[in-house]
């Protein structure tokens, strides 16, 4: 899977409103920092020892430093006035949504793969704004990895299902299993005469 790639001018002009987050080591640290020089007024935090692989559970393992950046680059814009919204949660257009807290929008979009996504900052952040978390198939990575399942990409798979010729009774396992797709073509393919595992990477 593949990190995707930003233009930095297509960001440049966010400025001061654009906070980056992102490990000191990795793949995908370096990439964030090499356009970090074209983003001038941007802020940068550097979490230290950390990669910051897209399946990492960034909220879980690195909340309190990331809920500080985000209190102080927070408080120093321009406040907006309290959202009024109760708490509740549902779906509208395939997007998913869940309001929690009181006080100015917090907006958060999904965290990559992430599997605990922002709820472990939820209680910090919900103190101080009424934070709207947004999820479903339509964002980020998962929407990439589902896309993937409707392109060319599932007639190469499907061709390998076929040569494998998977026999009742035995057992499949998909390392790095992602949104799921090929587990589903998996299991239409064998519809309950086999014993299918998904597993992630840890």
């Amino acid at each position: 899977m593949c990190p995707t790639v930003v233009n930095p001018r297509s960001l440049a002009p966010l400025g001061a409103r654009l906070l980056v987050v992102t490990g000191d080591h990795g793949l995908g640290a370096r990439r964030v920092q090499a356009v970090l020089p074209a983003l001038l007024e941007a802020t940068a935090v550097v979490l230290e020892d950390y990669a910051g692989l897209t399946w990492a559970d960034l909220a879980a393992d690195r909340g309190e430093r990331i809920d500080t950046a985000m209190r102080e680059f927070l408080q120093h814009r321009d406040p907006l006035p309290s959202a009024g919204l109760s708490e509740q949660q549902g779906e509208t257009a395939g997007i998913s949504f869940r309001v929690r807290g009181a006080g100015p929008p917090l907006v958060l979009l999904p965290l990559d793969l992430s599997p605990g996504q922002w709820e472990p900052l939820i209680p910090a952040l919900s103190g101080r704004y009424c934070t709207i978390t947004l999820g479903g198939p339509l964002f980020g990575s998962v929407a990439s990895l589902v896309e993937r399942g409707r392109s060319g990409y599932m007639a190469v798979v499907r061709g390998l299902l076929d040569a494998l010729a998977i026999r009742p009774g035995e057992t499949v396992l998909e390392v790095g299993c992602g949104s799921g797709v090929i587990m589903r073509e998996l299991a239409r393919r064998t519809a309950g005469a086999n014993r299918l595992i998904g597993r992630e990477a840890a």
